[in-house]
């Protein structure tokens, strides 16, 4: 039993056994010299020695050169130093205890291991030190407080968790062979001292899990360094450099900078490699980024007058999710497939550049991401094989942004500012989605464009300036604006399927040339102002400028607008082609639709144009004007001349058509009689001039109700002349077509209702409006209208748009005489709710209220007149219902092409209305189906039915009523 409890005491006690028991012990708390062997208990300690100084007191032993097993420092109490200056060999170890003070002014530790729990002083200013293949273990706190140098070589290591400061310019030197110095997690190496120190030499490696706190002078590393999870950290005027010998970073290296933490060194980014740098953030002054993921999220500055730097290599990546600013004029280079993720804040406040070289490269510019130049000079975009792809916002608020190399932008934000300049100038851009931005300053491409996936530009302020170059896949939409600018350049769209479809505005100011070939396309629906004298050219192949129902191409300023034949060109318009000032020169095959108008007081040539379809509107003037038609003018029976009266003065106060050809007339000849102008019998209106010859007769005229004409048509010009005035409506303002935005808007339509003869007129007065789907409201139901001769009434309208009303266009008419019965005159304006800003138009108008006024408000699905819906049983509608169901007197009556036939119905009825010949065939149904109560009106086509008399019948429930109506040809 006693043998067993003495197998396990010893077993106990086997650690402490290992720590081997003092041979020889310090005796003089005095101090003196480690050779003096009066001053130990067993003599001078010698190779074998177990060496202990732990004796109580404040002391001081000196010593040169050390050779011992062990040494062990550091009493109970006080303060024990040893001075040694010469090679240190410890064949165990040496042991610094917390009381221990190791001043070590010169010389080589070359066998064991020394552990610090106390204090180490590195002194002198000369003398060199360190470990040579053994380890020093820093629990405590090393001083490095002179200038000599600290060597770690032929496998040495120096493992601080604890406290190393570096008070002046020391430095940690390697030599031959590896060395390595390990800032454990716990460990942070202070450099408190000015000067500067660096980790240098050999084959020396620093290993930082912990921190590096730079105080005052430089703390600089020559040689490799690893920082994991670290922490740097550098006061005002201090400074940390990565200089050479590569620095790797794993997981987040973060730290507050009042100084500069600054690196010029190749980097590796480790496993989930971070930068978290605050204050100043990290100087990046040159050199690359060489391996790994770098995520940023604190301040990375990239600084220095000439240093290039960046990333470079296959699978290297710099994410930014803080700031960089670029404030050198050294370029960032990114290549050999390497990429930049900038997920926020990117800034340029110099003139650097982002480069490419060898093989690929490429900048992402999130969606999260803002790339600003903030400062003067020319930044680039440029060299190898490097893209530019941005979904984020590009800002230039100074300067020049230059792309000379790929960029694709995708649903992303470019701004200008100021006199700043963003431009697309080589390399191809390609846009998806919707690409905006306000613009101050120039945005601008001269650069080969393709238009992805539903690819928008929606650029407002200066929009952005095409100078030069083509758009050559895919469809791009316009809904911002568009400059075409430059004094020679050319551009265009060209080849198969690629359209440009304008839904904002395009401004063509410069005299270069549009080119459209190859199969491509251009499509106006919205604005299209031509202010200098640039040309449309086809070239190759096929091209179409199609002005669409809602495009507005305008010529004005002075010069020549040119289609060059030679190519497959080819203009199609169904919209407005307004000449307001110079020449509009078309010379390949054009297209005028029946919904197209031409108008304006420059001068539109036609000569080269060959077959022109003329089916559409020929409106002389802006209300009214003189527009010149160098060429024959043949209008088809579809078409439409129309005349704006204000006044007796050709071209200025009524429309002129001066044709330089032969005029065929043909369609339509509609006159308007404006700003409540009534005209009197006799008047004359030279309305068309003709060089060579005016030839044929108009199919129809077209006269406000009460007004009667004829047409003359002489050898070289056309005249018409008043033959009959009575009661009138004309519109005084607006002065021309009201576009209302997509948001809505308001404006009043003021008309004057004039009794010009030489007796009293009482009758009625009521207004409709049709709507964009077609259907016709009454705004207003019948209301007594008594004027005396030569008397007029003034009556206004405010008209109220609501953003959600239904976009096209809406017709409001007033009328005068027995509503459902006769029309004795009529006054139309027609105006638009715009789906696109751009075609927003506002002619000259007072907007100042009327007495008595009239208020419509319109929105999504109701009518309002005065507050009340249409539809509402007290409001004016409702007034004046028939009492009776009958048929009215047709009118006009005989008539010439068409009639209208009225009738009363007292019920909802089943309706039809039929024409019979005279012997009681049925040659037309009019009306056939289902009839709320009310007045009623349809329109009788008589152009094609012989002369002759004719019944009408009407057919309501059980009532039959006929009237007779005259058909003359």
């Amino acid at each position: 039993m006693t043998r067993r409890l003495l197998v396990l005491l010893v077993t106990l006690l086997a650690p402490a056994a290992l720590a081997q028991p003092c041979t020889t012990s310090w005796t003089d708390a005095a101090g003196g010299a480690w050779a003096d062997g009066s001053k130990w208990d067993n003599g001078v300690p010698t190779a074998t020695s177990v060496a202990c100084i732990t004796l109580d007191g404040t002391y001081t032993v000196t010593v040169g050169g050390i050779t011992t097993d062990v040494l062990r420092l550091g009493a109970a109490s006080g303060t024990q130093t040893l001075v040694a200056g010469g090679t240190l060999a410890f064949s165990t170890s040496a042991e610094i205890s917390a009381n221990g003070v190791f001043e070590w002014t010169s010389g080589y530790m070359t066998s064991g291991t020394m552990t610090n729990s106390g204090l180490i002083r590195l002194t002198g200013s000369t003398g060199s030190r360190g470990v040579n293949g053994t380890t020093l273990r820093n629990q405590g706190t090393v001083e490095h407080s002179g200038t000599g140098l600290f060597y770690i070589y032929l496998g040495g290591r120096v493992e601080n968790t604890a406290e190393w400061t570096v008070t002046e310019a020391g430095d940690l030197v390697g030599s031959t062979g590896p060395g390595t110095f390990v800032n454990d997690v716990t460990g942070t190496l202070t450099k408190s001292g000015g000067g500067l120190s660096t980790v240098s030499g050999g084959g020396l490696t620093f290993d930082n899990a912990g921190a590096i706190d730079v105080q005052e002078g430089e703390f600089r590393f020559d040689r490799p360094s690893l920082h994991t999870d670290a922490t740097l950290t550098t006061a005002s005027e201090a400074v940390l450099r990565f200089n050479t010998g590569g620095a790797t970073f794993v997981g987040t290296v973060s730290g507050e900078q009042a100084g500069t933490l600054l690196t010029n060194d190749t980097m590796v980014a480790g496993a989930d490699a971070e930068w978290a740098f605050s204050g100043t953030g990290i100087e990046w002054t040159g050199n690359y980024l060489d391996a790994g993921t770098l995520l940023n999220s604190g301040l990375i500055r990239l600084t220095g007058s000439t240093g290039s730097r960046g990333v470079r290599n296959a699978d290297v990546v710099l994410r930014n999710e803080g700031t960089v600013e670029h404030s050198s004029t050294g370029a960032f280079y990114i290549y050999l497939a390497a990429a930049v993720e900038n997920a926020a804040v990117w800034t340029v406040t110099g003139a650097g550049d982002l480069i490419g070289s060898t093989g690929l490269g490429t900048f992402v510019n999130e969606s999260t991401g803002t790339l600003t130049k903030s400062g003067g000079g020319l930044s680039t975009v440029s060299g190898g094989g490097l893209t530019f792809d941005n979904a984020g916002a590009i800002d230039v608020q100074e300067g020049e942004f230059r792309f000379d190399r790929p960029s694709l932008h995708t649903d992303a934000t470019l701004t200008t500012a100021s006199e700043a300049v963003l431009r697309f100038n080589t390399g191809g851009a390609t846009f998806v989605g919707t690409v905006s931005g306000e613009q101050a300053g120039t945005l601008l491409t001269n650069d080969t464009m393709v238009a992805g996936a539903d690819a928008e530009w929606a650029f407002s302020g200066t929009g952005i300036e095409w100078t030069g170059n083509y758009l050559n896949a895919g469809t791009l939409l316009n809904s911002g604006l568009i400059r075409l600018t430059g004094s020679t350049g050319s551009r265009g769209v060209r080849n198969a399927d690629v359209v440009l479809r304008n839904e904002g505005t395009v401004e063509h100011s410069s005299t270069g040339a549009f080119y459209i070939y190859l199969g491509g396309r251009v499509e106006n629906a919205a604005v299209w102002n031509v202010t200098g004298a640039g040309d449309y050219l086809g070239s190759t192949g096929p091209g179409t400028f199609a002005n669409a129902i809602s495009g507005r191409l305008t010529k004005a300023g002075e010069g020549t607008l040119t289609q060059v034949t030679g190519g497959g060109l080819v203009f199609e318009n169904a919209g407005r082609i307004i000449v307001e000032s110079g020449e509009l020169d078309i010379n390949l095959p054009f297209t005028h639709a029946s919904t197209g108008a031409i108008s304006g007081n420059g001068t539109l040539d036609v000569l080269g144009v060959g077959a022109l379809m003329l089916d559409g509107i020929t409106k002389p003037g802006s209300s009214p004007g003189l527009l010149t038609w160098e060429g024959d003018w043949s209008p088809t029976a579809e078409a439409t001349l129309g005349i704006e009266v204000t006044g007796a003065t050709p071209g200025t106060e009524y429309s002129q058509l001066a044709v330089t050809g032969t005029a065929t007339l043909g369609g339509l000849l509609r006159m308007a009689f404006l700003d409540g102008y009534t005209p009197e019998v006799g008047d004359t209106y030279t309305i068309l001039t003709c060089v060579t010859a005016c030839t044929g007769e108009f199919d129809e005229l077209g006269l406000q109700p009460g007004i009667g004409a004829t047409v003359t048509v002489e050898a070289n010009e056309v005249v018409v002349t008043i033959t009959e005035v009575g009661l009138t409506i004309s519109r005084f303002q607006p002065a021309g077509q009201f576009i209302v935005a997509p948001e809505g808007g308001q404006f009043r339509i003021k008309t004057v209702t004039a009794n010009p003869t030489s007796a009293a007129i009482s009758t009625q007065t009521w207004t409709t409006l049709t709507q964009p789907d077609g259907s016709t409201i009454d705004l207003t139901g019948a209301q007594p209208l008594d004027l005396a001769p030569g008397e007029t009434s003034r009556n206004a309208t405010l008209i109220v748009l609501d953003g959600e009303a239904d976009a096209g266009f809406y017709t409001y008419r007033r009328y005068a005489g027995t509503q459902g019965v006769d029309t004795l005159a009529v006054g139309i304006y027609e105006f638009e709710k715009a789906t696109l800003a751009a075609r927003e138009e506002v002619p000259e108008t007072d907007f100042l209220a009327e007495p008595n006024e009239t208020v419509v408000e319109i929105t999504a699905g109701e009518v309002t007149v005065d507050g009340m819906p249409t539809d509402d049983e007290e409001s004016p509608l409702a007034a004046g219902l028939p009492t009776e169901t009958r048929l009215r007197a047709p009118y006009p009556n005989p008539a010439f092409g068409r009639a209208t036939v009225a009738f009363d119905l007292a019920v909802a009825s089943e309706v039809r209305v039929a024409l019979y010949d005279m012997t009681g065939r049925m040659v037309a149904v009019v009306a056939d189906g289902p009839v709320a109560a009310g007045r009623h009106a349809v329109q009788l086509d008589a152009s094609r039915l012989s002369t002759g008399v004719y019944v009408v019948r009407l057919t309501a429930g059980a009532l039959h009523a006929t009237q007779r109506l005259t058909v003359v040809r």
